[in-house]
């Protein structure tokens, strides 16, 4: 009997979601983002994370910090703090020790920028950077500092040696009463980093999160009752707020997040499985926000890996779309953006390995220049498409269903295409790329098709583009029949 071929949906939008069984998911996202909407022509659909243009020069290689202060952008580069303006004019205001990511925080008078050992206050009114140090307390203990400050209700708070925190005097940050200390109390481990979030002061430990509030006394917090989280910070730098959430690392390796005295693990099984082996990593992360989205981004600078969660995808459907991945150049290192602040109206990034600060924008697919390689790997299909599981199966084409002809005028993207190549054997080996074309300038057809003849138990589709255009992916089906068991 001939049996003709039926066009069976596939499902091209989802995460980033590899496991040790390919066969159960070999997901891949990169530089895509997946966004779902109720309404539409389309249920969901993966658009171009932004590209990057020339925002501000600066020397040297090691990106510290970039933070926006009274209408000026502060940045870290080497061991120098350049001021910018918006413009993109940059200053040189003073040196800033050592080679550690720094924490730049300000009370609108005084920027405070802690090291890891040492802190420094850039005063706005004076234009002057100092050097200050924590006092020999009251006990006579001398403690040296750590690596944050937060400001809350006028005070700044740092952490110290020994386990401690530190709290200024009131409106003076790099002043403080002897006997304005504590020590984390539910926990005997050591105090890592100092964290303000709704009015509440989180004292993020190895092992404990408390949280504690203004009161009256010395110093003037006290610990919420029934306000400690049992999971400790792995990695300082790792921290970072929304407007509803603060996001860590935690001691385990995962992710999570809170919004008041209750931490959630929010990596998927997926995304856990690549976090474990990271060990050690030094992670850096921070929020942004994109086309009405807010995104963790968290950078494993050992492991040159990138990963995106989605807070809007996992409010929508949690655990289906929440986790994806940024790289650069064809290589897909990790993400060129080291840190992030919007500032001026503009989302800034610092350019990994250099002092520059680049600006991202949704009308540019190139990162400084620099090719963005945008890859969707499906996940597999095998005969419970037809009803059959466990059949061979024969396919005739792939169609995707995207937005497109968007060419160049001139240059890389003026016959833009995209690179399509399958796996028939559990992910093990794939079949050369090849191209199809996406529409030049004013071509409006919305579906490509790749033509491939092949026999299969079970296959998946790695999707890849290249070009510096825009076109997003809404949909995809496969020709398929049934060949027997």
């Amino acid at each position: 009997m001939i049996t003709s071929f039926q066009n069976i949906p596939l499902n091209i939008v989802g995460p980033s979601a590899e496991h040790r069984d390919s066969s159960y998911s070999s997901q891949i996202t990169m530089n895509f983002v997946p966004e779902t909407h109720k309404t539409g022509a389309t249920q969901s659909l993966l658009v171009p994370w932004d590209g990057s243009l020339p925002f501000a020069t600066i020397a040297g290689s090691n990106p510290r910090g970039i933070y926006e202060f009274g209408g000026i952008t502060y940045k870290i580069s080497d061991a120098v703090l350049y001021s910018v303006t918006s413009a993109g004019v940059v200053a040189t205001i003073g040196i800033i020790e050592g080679s550690n990511r720094c924490i730049m925080r300000d009370d609108g008078v005084n920027l405070i920028i802690t090291t890891g050992f040492k802190w420094y206050q850039y005063s706005i009114s004076t234009s002057t950077l100092t050097e200050f140090s924590p006092p020999t307390l009251s006990t006579g203990l001398v403690v040296t500092a750590g690596n944050s400050v937060a400001f809350l209700n006028g005070f700044a708070i740092y952490d110290v040696s020994d386990g401690k925190f530190l709290m200024s005097d009131f409106g003076d940050p790099d002043n403080f009463q002897t006997n304005n200390f504590a020590t984390a109390e539910s926990s005997p481990d050591d105090l890592k980093f100092v964290f303000v979030f709704n009015e509440r002061a989180y004292l993020m430990g190895s092992r404990s999160i408390e949280t504690w509030y203004i009161s009256t006394g010395n110093p003037p917090l006290q610990k919420t009752q029934n306000g400690t989280m049992p999971v400790g910070l792995k990695d300082i730098h790792s921290v970072a707020a929304s407007q509803n959430f603060v996001y860590f690392r935690g001691d385990d390796g995962w992710i999570y997040r809170f919004s008041s005295t209750q931490a959630t693990n929010i990596t998927s099984s997926f995304a856990a499985s690549a976090f474990e082996t990271f060990g050690n990593d030094t992670a850096e992360a921070y929020v942004r926000e994109y086309q009405g989205g807010t995104y963790y981004v968290i950078n494993f600078t050992a492991n040159n890996q990138t990963w995106v969660f989605s807070e809007r995808n996992h409010s929508l459907s949690p655990g289906i779309d929440d986790w994806f991945q940024l790289s650069s150049g064809e290589d897909l290192d990790s993400y060129i953006g080291a840190g992030y602040f919007k500032a001026f109206n503009k989302h800034l990034i610092e350019k990994k390995g250099s002092g520059d600060i680049l600006q991202l924008d949704l009308d540019t697919y190139t990162d400084d220049g620099s090719v963005i390689v945008r890859v969707r790997e499906t996940p597999p299909v095998n005969g419970a498409a037809l009803g059959k599981p466990g059949g061979r199966l024969e396919m005739s084409w792939l169609e995707i269903l995207m937005k497109k002809g968007v060419g160049t005028a001139s240059g890389a993207g003026v016959d833009p295409k995209i690179y399509i190549q399958g796996t028939f054997d559990g992910a093990n080996s794939y079949s050369n790329q090849e191209e199809v074309e996406i529409g030049r300038t004013g071509e409006a057809m919305m579906k490509v098709r790749w033509y491939h003849s092949e026999s299969f138990y079970e296959a998946s589709f790695k999707i890849i583009g290249y070009d510096p255009v825009f076109y997003s992916i809404h949909g995809a089906s496969i020709g398929l029949k049934f060949l027997g068991d």
